[in-house]
């Protein structure tokens, strides 16, 4: 009886210890999982926190974007929301506020700098159709003037001739101020330097900083080759005045000295003696008469 009750103690404890045993190992096994949770969740945490960069991938089809410069720069956003109004918790990626060094930034200045330039060439036009408006204005005015003078005009020319003249100087000067208030919105719908400053810009970023000589003159030759083939074709001749251009700019000039040097080139040549036209020969260049020394 005694070796029956020791025997089946020693099973009771034995039985005990299993059972804790398998308990302990459960309780790890729950431990180190939430240990595993807890290290997914923290460098998932670490991995979104911070900034991050997007570059393009250089076999990507978005030509000229890829390369060293960044895309963009963005990072891990988390709005807890607001139940009581309906607003739902929200996970995203987001845009950083400082894109300095990106592409991103490099077209948002581009956009502000087109939006500045309209803005200033809406101001302009406002400015010269006011001019306008008041030049027509005054083009009544005078209209009905002359209309007034002339309905009298009783045959006495020596008395009203008075008028009838200093009406013809003014509607003279009125007339030039027409034209000059339209030459001023011709030459304000295409501004030169913006015109510059966005072909630097395009033209940098698609062939690349720096003289490039030989490469603008190798186009050249191919435009002036295509302008030989349709000489009235004003698509070519534009793509060989953006080649000059380019040439110019890639001087280190800035529009607004190249602008001057066209201006003082073709003052040059007005004062420049020339030959007769009529007798040149029309497929052979006409050059100035060399001034003696």
């Amino acid at each position: 009886m005694k070796q029956w009750i020791l025997r089946h103690l020693k099973w009771w404890i034995a039985g005990k210890e299993l059972h804790e045993k398998n308990a302990l190992i459960a309780l790890l096994k729950e431990e180190l999982h939430d240990a595993k949770e807890f290290a997914f969740e923290s460098g998932l945490d670490a991995a979104r926190n911070g900034p991050h960069t997007l570059f393009v991938h250089e076999d990507s089809d978005l030509d000229g974007l890829e390369g060293d410069v960044p895309l963009c720069h963005f990072y891990f956003y988390s709005d807890s929301g607001d139940s009581s109004v309906g607003i739902p918790a929200r996970h995203y990626w987001a845009l950083s506020d400082d894109q300095t060094g990106t592409e991103l930034e490099r077209i948002l200045k581009q956009l502000h700098q087109k939006e500045a330039d309209l803005k200033q060439q809406k101001s302009a036009m406002r400015d010269l159709e006011i001019q306008v408006k008041n030049a027509n204005a005054d083009a009544d005015m005078y209209a009905n003037a002359w209309q007034r003078e002339l309905a009298a005009f009783d045959g006495t020319i020596r008395n009203k001739r008075h008028h009838i003249d200093a009406m013809v100087c003014t509607t003279r000067e009125l007339v030039l101020k027409l034209r000059t208030a339209k030459a001023e919105i011709n030459a304000n719908s295409f501004n030169f330097v913006q015109h510059l400053n966005r072909q630097k810009a395009f033209s940098e970023n698609t062939f690349g900083p720096g003289l490039r000589t030989s490469m603008v003159i190798d186009h050249i030759i191919k435009e002036l080759i295509e302008i030989e083939a349709a000489p009235r074709d004003i698509t070519e001749w534009t793509d060989l005045i953006l080649l000059a251009l380019d040439g110019a700019w890639r001087t280190g000039a800035t529009p607004e000295q190249i602008g001057e040097a066209l201006t003082q080139k073709l003052s040059r040549n007005e004062q420049r003696t020339w030959p007769n036209w009529r007798s040149a020969d029309p497929d052979k260049a006409i050059e100035h008469t060399k001034e003696a020394n």
